[in-house]
């Protein structure tokens, strides 16, 4: 390899995706002492998108689609309890509803309807004629203090200490 070559640097992640697929509820500190290696590199490594997407394709391989499907279903069935259940508390006069229970039913509704996971859209770019405005604008304003001149400074002399 030359000095000029880049240099590539291949990490294989095979090691840690069978630890962490056999330990899925094992720390990091658990999975570094498992592979004998530093904390450091697990946290780094699994930080990674690399492998993120690994991970997930694995998962993919390992889960059984049917045991996916019945937990999806129990969640979804837990989910609509859930909301029967804070339908029958929201149903009862205002009064007796406690505001805890009003702000977390609103926050619930809000994450549902997916306000407040979305990020603020950004800001529109200023267009050129907003910054030549803004370049005009400030032009005048300097022409305005050079013109008031030495009639409205302040004289500051210095007094002897």
């Amino acid at each position: 390899m030359s000095y000029w070559e880049p240099r590539t640097f291949r990490t294989s992640y095979e090691w840690l995706l069978d630890l962490r697929l056999a330990n899925p509820t094992a720390s990091q500190e658990e999975i570094a002492r498992l592979a004998g290696r530093s904390h450091h590199l697990v946290t780094k490594l699994e930080q990674s998108d690399m492998y993120k997407e690994r991970l997930a394709i694995r998962r993919a391989e390992v889960v059984d689609p049917e045991l996916r499907d019945v937990v999806a279903q129990k969640f979804r069935a837990l989910e609509q309890r859930s909301l029967d259940i804070l339908a029958k508390k929201l149903s009862k006069e205002p009064e007796k509803i406690s505001d805890n229970l009003a702000l977390r039913c609103a926050e619930l509704g809000a994450k549902v309807a997916g306000r407040l996971d979305r990020a603020a859209p950004p800001p529109p770019a200023p267009s050129p004629v907003h910054l030549e405005e803004l370049a005009e604008r400030l032009v005048a304003l300097q022409n305005r203090v050079r013109s008031r001149g030495a009639e409205d400074a302040e004289v500051i002399r210095e007094t002897g200490a």
